[in-house]
Order: C-alpha cells, then structure tokens, then sequence
C-alpha cells in the first residue's frame, strides 16, 4: 500500500492525503478482528488512545497522521512484513498474530488491548 501521502502531504485537508486516511481506516478495520476501536495514529494520540473510525477519522483531519509510523503493527501488519533495504513494503496482512518473538511482547499487548477493548 502506498503511504507517499504520509509525509508528502502539507495539509490533512489535500485530496491525496484524504485517499490514502481513508485507505488507512479501511485496511485497519478489515485487519482489526472485529474490534469496534483501535489505535488512533494521529499526531496526538501516537496509537496510545483507542478510537471508533469517526474519531480517528476525525483526528486525523485535525492533526494529521503521525510521520513515525511506518510499520502499521497495530493495524494489521506484522513486524517482518517490510522488505529489508529496498524500503518496499509487501502486501500481506496477518490477522492472527503467531510470530513467535521470544518474549511474545506484541501478543501480550494485543491481549491487554483486548481485554481493554471489552472492559474499559
């Protein structure tokens, strides 16, 4: 998926900017297992604070989409989804994360996620 719109953009409001957001909440909630709030990427909220597709939506016109956030790890993809030197990025999404990491950080954090979601 292309993501040029992330950082070539200058304002939240050009229209290339407004494709790819809207590409962005379509492959996050496709990729989300059903959860009705996931991570807002704003600039503000850094995928700390969870948000229905309208507030992030809504946040991401507002302040735009946080620059840093390349690899789309709370969003679907997996760590080792990104090409190493080539920068390109492959278009396989894992739904269930069953890479085994040693310490397993990221499936510990999806349950606290998880658990957060259905008990806030």
């Amino acid at each position: 998926m292309d993501r040029s719109w992330i950082t070539t953009t200058t304002k939240p409001g050009d229209p290339e900017y407004q494709q790819g957001v809207k590409e962005f909440i379509k492959f996050a909630f496709e990729n989300s297992g059903g959860r009705s709030k996931l991570r807002c990427p704003c600039f503000m909220c850094h995928n700390f604070l969870h948000k229905r597709p309208d507030e992030i939506l809504n946040h991401l016109n507002k302040w735009a989409f946080d620059r840093t956030y390349t690899h789309w790890i709370w969003h679907g993809e997996r760590r080792d989804m990104h090409a190493g030197d080539s920068g390109e990025t492959r278009d396989n999404v894992c739904v269930v994360h069953d890479v085994d990491e040693g310490d397993q950080l990221e499936d510990m954090l999806h349950a606290v996620e998880d658990q957060l979601d259905d008990n806030p």
